[in-house]
């Protein structure tokens, strides 16, 4: 860019140069006025302000410590914390914390889907959702676990993974007490309490699969060659007949 050709005027530009050819900035901005100044060899530039620069964060929640730039962004996050849920769904009644998760919610009951996939057509009802399923295509692992340094591509799996190392299990069943480090682990256990047992015995004692049932019925049905001489009760072994008549006998078994 040359001090002659340009005038006072407002030009877009992509990069902006010293009369030296340093690059000063990548970032694109509007050149305001652009004059020579006297007795130095570089433009003298008046930037109109725009996203230059960082804005310092001055306003902390002090929960958590986290610093945002504006008052209504740590006024938003503040919610997290006090549980406050101003904002409504008119169709389902669900209540959020902040409007945008609201609006991405209420996309559940339109069915809209603006963001889409560029690779595939895929339509998402948020960026974040987008974003991570972007990942599917790319193959970016954002998250690394601390401990085994395997890298995952979703921080909720991460998390989960983590539980492994750590051994904790959050997931408790409420029937039999067994815990679970997955939420997925639970529900498949909690099928076990809540299975139908459509196939019963005679003896009363109920089974959730046909095979259970006829293994279970075989104790009945099985040969009982070995008869007791005192009572006529027989059994399908020996041992089992000579432990029996013991009781006959007055045995001390």
């Amino acid at each position: 860019m040359n001090a002659e050709n340009v005038g006072k005027h407002s030009v877009p530009v992509h990069h902006l140069f010293n009369i030296r050819g340093s690059i000063l900035g990548k970032n694109p901005v509007t050149v305001m006025n652009v004059e020579k100044h006297s007795g130095t060899d570089h433009l003298l530039l008046k930037i109109r302000k725009g996203k230059t620069g960082k804005k310092k964060k001055q306003y902390e929640c002090n929960e958590c410590g986290k610093a945002f730039s504006v008052s209504s962004s740590l006024i938003q996050h503040q919610r997290i914390h006090t549980g406050e849920k101003s904002y409504e769904c008119n169709e389902c009644g669900k209540a959020f914390n902040q409007k945008s998760t609201l609006i991405a919610h209420q996309r559940l009951h339109t069915g809209e889907k603006p963001y889409e996939c560029q690779e595939c057509g895929i339509a998402c009802t948020q960026k974040a959702s987008l974003i991570v399923h972007q990942r599917t295509h790319n193959g970016e692992k954002p998250y690394e676990c601390s401990k085994c340094g395997k890298s995952i591509s979703i921080r909720s799996i991460l998390i989960k993974h983590e539980r492994i190392h750590n051994g904790e299990k959050s997931y408790e069943c409420n029937t039999c007490g067994k815990a679970f480090s997955q939420h997925t682990g639970i529900i498949y256990h909690e099928k076990i309490h809540k299975r139908d047992k459509p196939y019963k015995c005679e003896c009363g004692k109920s089974f959730s699969q046909n095979i259970g049932f006829i293994q279970h019925h075989k104790s009945y049905t099985r040969e009982k060659p070995y008869i007791c001489n005192a009572c006529g009760k027989t059994f399908s072994k020996i041992l089992v007949l000579t432990k029996h008549e013991g009781l006959h006998n007055g045995e001390c078994l």
